[in-house]
């Protein structure tokens, strides 16, 4: 099934077991779009451009409970090592965190094609 997100971008998705799912589906997400305030949508779309490298370059700094030393070292390292060369070009936008898989929770990060 095809939409327009919150964003208004288009987007699809597949893999319903049945008819009525993907139209559960499709209520849940404009459901979703009328209840998105402008201005939300707006930083979602600011957001969704930047890659995921940048943001966690911005988001880092802004962690003030990380002062522990070797937490913020940790985190740190986490990003540098696992995240950012597997996901660091990636635009946030293209970004899910369940595999890509609509309607699926899931370990892990995918990417949308």
């Amino acid at each position: 099934m095809r939409f327009r997100d919150a964003l208004g971008k288009q987007r699809e998705e597949s893999g319903y077991g049945t008819q009525d799912d993907a139209i559960e589906r499709l209520t849940q997400l404009y459901a979703e779009k009328e209840t998105t305030a402008p201005s939300v949508a707006a930083a979602r779309r600011e957001l969704g451009q930047l890659t995921v490298e940048e943001y966690a370059k911005q988001w880092r700094p802004r962690q003030r409970r990380m002062t522990d030393y070797s937490t913020g070292e940790h985190v740190d390292s986490s990003i540098d090592v696992h995240i950012v060369p597997r996901l660091g070009a990636r635009k946030l936008n293209s970004v899910t965190p369940n595999g890509g898989r609509p309607g699926e929770g899931g370990p892990g990060v995918g990417v949308r094609a």
